[in-house]
């Protein structure tokens, strides 16, 4: 997280608008080939973790940027991106109510029953995730409501809990 907040201030004060989409894509798919790349170049078949430290070297790369994570957080961005633009094209997809019912049975089933996707990873939740905040946020037709007194109250008062769970795990 905290790495998230030192690198995107300058992807988007640095790039114009009209690239900011572009930006975001590559962010992601050069995250996705970075953390492949690293991850065979780590292996132990491979001609260069059999340099001197090679192995370890590209581990530890390997691992810094499996907990990155910047192309999830591109993904968010793509979808906030998409929300302020108002891509209506993109969001007709989106919001149709067959993708919503796909994305919700599909997490659903993967956290209920603790399943993974075929893919596997995390970009991809990512973007089931987006899909589900998208519609939540911002369609009125959306298939899953979260307007509710209950859930009003502890969404004023979350932060408060949030801030002391630290002391509450130390004590218990």
């Amino acid at each position: 997280e905290e790495q998230f907040y030192l690198v995107w201030p300058a992807v988007i004060k640095c790039v114009k608008k009209q690239r900011r989409l572009l930006v975001l894509g590559l962010i992601v798919v050069g995250m996705i080939v970075l953390r492949k790349a690293l991850a065979l170049l780590g292996h132990s078949g491979s001609i260069l973790a059999g340099w001197a430290g090679g192995t370890r070297f590209f581990d530890g790369l390997s691992s810094f940027f499996y907990f990155f994570r910047i192309d999830c957080m591109a993904i968010g961005g793509i979808g906030a991106y998409l929300l302020h633009t108002d891509r209506r094209a993109i969001l007709g997809i989106v919001f149709h109510k067959g993708v919503q019912a796909a994305v919700y049975g599909i997490l659903a089933v993967c956290i209920l029953f603790g399943k993974e996707l075929p893919l596997g990873s995390d970009p991809v939740y990512a973007v089931f995730f987006i899909v589900l905040i998208m519609n939540v946020a911002a369609n009125r037709e959306s298939l899953v409501r979260l307007e509710h007194p209950f859930l009003d109250y502890f969404g004023k008062i979350s932060y408060g809990l949030y801030m002391y769970h630290v002391l509450v795990i130390a004590v218990v």
